[in-house]
């Protein structure tokens, strides 16, 4: 693998379109247990971008796997859902706490994203794959975020692909731009197109970020305690101070 600034690139990582679906691991939820709470394995993720693209209506799907529900009124500020899941660590199957931190939209709650931003663990930077202004929006999220952590592992998901069915309506960017994109954005998670009403990549989508976020928190852990750790499912060092870098898409 080749190393970037101390954190992973998209060459490090396959491609959803590369990934034998039949050979990844799968995502599952575990069901609480009141003594996993002092266990400790916690992870922050949060969804960011513009208003109206669907991270509202991706975070209760997460929340609630079997029911679909359409976020009728917009986030005010920040809402928190939780989610419990098995990870990998040191060989073994974890139960780990999700922390899912929804961002408002619209740009006046900006200002609220460093005091959030400071302590995630791993990022879905969304954009609405019928929209292009709002691929900018989740741009200019994306820079927000790397001003307060420049090192929480981030997803650049592309939102409402069920709508792209047809020649018509098709996405307006190619792949292999996204590809390339996700790179240029620090996303060492890479790309991922989803949708939430069909669950359409979702669970792929969030175990991969969450098991590249799980891994680089242990192994963030183990070098600041002086341990050594094998990380065996991927992940790694977060971001490469990207904020300032433009994206060629």
């Amino acid at each position: 693998m080749s190393k970037k600034s101390g954190s992973f690139t998209v060459a490090d990582v396959a491609s959803f379109g590369d990934m034998p679906k039949s050979t990844e691991p799968k995502l599952r939820y575990a069901t609480f247990k009141p003594e996993q709470e002092s266990e400790g394995r916690v992870l922050r993720l949060a969804a960011i971008g513009g208003k109206g693209i669907g991270k509202t209506t991706m975070l209760l799907r997460i929340k609630e796997p079997d029911t679909f529900r359409s976020a009728r009124i917009g986030t005010v500020g920040v809402d928190i859902f939780h989610q419990y899941i098995y990870l990998n660590e040191k060989s073994k199957e974890v139960v780990v706490k999700l922390t899912l931190n929804d961002f408002a939209g619209e740009d006046k709650f900006q200002t609220m994203l460093p005091a959030f931003a400071r302590d995630l663990d791993g990022c879905f930077i969304m954009f609405d794959s019928t929209d292009k202004e709002s691929f900018e929006h989740a741009r200019h999220w994306q820079q927000e975020l790397r001003k307060s952590n420049d090192y929480c592992i981030c997803m650049l998901v592309a939102t409402k692909i069920d709508l792209c069915s047809s020649e018509e309506t098709k996405p307006w960017y190619s792949l292999d731009e996204m590809h390339k994109c996700s790179g240029d954005l620090d996303c060492a998670a890479g790309f991922a197109e989803i949708s939430t009403l069909t669950k359409h990549n979702l669970d792929r989508a969030v175990l991969r970020l969450s098991q590249m976020a799980y891994d680089a928190k242990l192994l963030s852990e183990a070098q600041a305690s002086g341990d050594s750790i094998n990380i065996a499912n991927g992940g790694g060092g977060g971001g490469a101070n990207s904020a300032n870098k433009k994206c060629a898409c």
